[in-house]
């Protein structure tokens, strides 16, 4: 198995390392293991770094893949994700990926060294592998994960924000509000349009009525798909798969 921890606290950090996860899907074999999305503080960060989103994928490479040639891959991804060379010790990046193993190879060059060497000391590596491979024990350690992260003593903060599967709720509450509203605005609308109409024209209810009606419906519609979060929930509903 192969494990890469991912990073990011620069720019829209979220959807980076979905995106990222996604991406890492073709350098695997089987489909990978995710885990959840934790927001961490900033070590051995520049003062006043924004918090980093971080997570784990575990992995299965391809056949003739090499540790070099992975790394060169995620380097790749890093740059194709707005990663400029290093300029400062740990600065904001978009993206960081990490080789913590890769099955039990093996490195000690100045490109590489594997095992990684500091992943057994860092939290924000731990928690998000506790998740996916909680019983595993890290090449050159003699403990279980859990058991690596009750024993650190460490100043790093990890929150849970969501698991990597788990999709916002939609608001279907502020969605009716926004069709209400909606509504109400496009019957008033198709009020103003009949009576102006009618005192010309001398027409009856019935065309004032579907005036009325069809403005309120349209108006709320359109405020309602306008909402925050419509789109990607239409899209995952079964109507939008079945079509």
């Amino acid at each position: 198995m192969v494990l890469v921890a991912l990073g990011s606290n620069l720019g829209d950090s979220r959807k980076i390392i979905s995106d990222a996860m996604a991406r890492l899907q073709n350098f695997s074999d089987l489909p990978i293991l995710k885990s959840s999305l934790w927001q961490t503080s900033p070590m051995d960060c520049p003062p006043n770094s924004p918090k980093f989103l971080n997570a784990v994928v575990g992995l299965v490479p391809q056949k003739n893949e090499t540790p070099e040639s992975l790394l060169k891959k995620l380097q790749n991804l890093e740059k194709e994700f707005g990663r400029a060379p290093k300029t400062i010790l740990n600065e904001s990046r978009p993206l960081d990926l990490d080789l913590i193993i890769f099955g039990n190879e093996t490195r000690n060059s100045p490109e590489l060294i594997l095992p990684h060497p500091r992943a057994h000391l860092r939290k924000f590596v731990l928690q998000p592998l506790s998740e996916i491979a909680p019983d595993f024990i890290l090449p050159g350690q003699w403990k279980t994960i859990p058991q690596l992260l009750d024993e650190l003593q460490s100043r790093e903060t990890v929150v849970l924000l969501k698991t990597a599967t788990e999709s916002p709720k939609f608001d279907w509450f502020g969605f009716w509000v926004h069709f209400f509203f909606g509504a109400l605005l496009g019957a008033l609308l198709g009020f103003s349009i009949w009576s102006q109409t009618a005192s010309a024209t001398s027409s009856s209810w019935m065309p004032g009525i579907l005036l009325i009606s069809g403005g309120a419906i349209l108006v709320g519609l359109i405020a309602s798909f306008m909402q925050e979060g419509f789109w990607e929930e239409f899209k995952d509903s079964s109507w939008w798969r079945w079509w």
